[in-house]
């Protein structure tokens, strides 16, 4: 385990064989990883214990990534934009995103890949604090998921 205990920001992009980081980052507070194939879930997962301050995690391009527990206190701002090669899958599960909200209660802004269709009022309900929502790839919404989203 290798410790930079003064680092704030981190961004990890196109790294393909990095599976496993073992770094501990007890400051950190903004993390990016983009483009790295080999991250898998169980890293991710493993932020709730290493990562206590982190406030933005963004998460791009990760095919492994898919079902990860995310539960980190502080965090305000989740991105997981995209989905892997232009696939219709979306990058974080249903589940996962629902154990994200109940359990990130400082989350402020959401960004996410869109392609299935989520039960946006409950969404919305979990997280009291989410002051920002921003979908991709919002082609397959029904108008009543659209009309939930904007009648706030």
């Amino acid at each position: 385990t290798h410790s930079c205990p003064q680092l704030l920001h981190l961004e990890i992009n196109q790294c393909p064989k990095l599976s496993e980081p073992k770094l501990s980052l007890a400051a950190l507070q903004r993390l990016i990883i983009t483009r790295c194939e080999s991250i898998e879930d169980s890293f991710i997962s493993s932020l709730s214990a290493g990562c206590l301050v982190l406030v933005e995690l963004e998460i791009t391009y990760c095919p492994r990534v898919y079902d990860a527990n995310i539960s980190l206190p502080l965090l305000r701002t989740f991105q997981i934009p995209s989905s892997y090669n232009g696939s219709e899958r979306p990058q974080l599960s249903l589940d996962a995103l629902n154990f994200l909200v109940a359990h990130c209660g400082s989350l402020h802004t959401l960004s996410m890949f869109a392609s299935y269709s989520l039960e946006w009022e409950r969404l919305c309900l979990k997280s009291q604090s989410l002051t920002s929502l921003m979908i991709w790839n919002g082609h397959n919404l029904s108008q009543s998921e659209y009309r939930t989203l904007l009648s706030g």
